[in-house]
């Protein structure tokens, strides 16, 4: 595989010797282990390491409120207007640092506090400069829709 990868351009790779985390998850089972945590929770500080491209990360709650209730309005592709109102969530703000380069981003979580959608991000909030900001909110919970109005 890494020869047909490298057909392509070169191919980073990161041999155990040199990696700093020595666990095996990636971006995604780092953010929902924290985002669970951050629920459950009063304490941020906490931190996991994860590996992605070939490069060690440390994903980090650095802060985690309590958003009592959040209406939250947004336009589908149809051009039809959604508009909810979550109750009992968490805000986490969250930073992620590359070992090798030093460099440093942060996002935000809206996280579903409720036991049944527990962790669940309502939006996800990345600012990545004073210019540009993506929000993304849920959509829709399409069976059996669950009402948290």
């Amino acid at each position: 595989a890494v020869e047909r990868l490298s057909q392509d351009g070169p191919v980073r790779q990161l041999d155990s010797t040199a990696r700093k985390c020595p666990a095996s998850r990636g971006f995604l089972h780092a953010v929902d282990e924290l985002a669970r945590e951050a629920v459950r929770t009063t304490e941020p500080g906490q931190s996991l390491c994860y590996g992605h491209n070939a490069r060690d990360y440390t994903l980090t709650l650095r802060k985690r409120s309590p958003v009592k209730s959040k209406e939250i309005e947004f336009k589908l592709k149809s051009g039809k207007k959604v508009k909810r109102i979550y109750k009992n969530l968490v805000l986490a703000q969250f930073a992620v640092f590359n070992r090798q380069s030093g460099e440093q981003t942060e996002f935000e979580l809206l996280l579903d506090g409720s036991e049944e959608m527990v962790g669940v991000p309502i939006q996800i909030s990345y600012q990545p400069n004073f210019w540009f900001k993506a929000v993304l909110n849920l959509d829709t919970v399409t069976q059996g829709e669950i009402n948290h109005e």
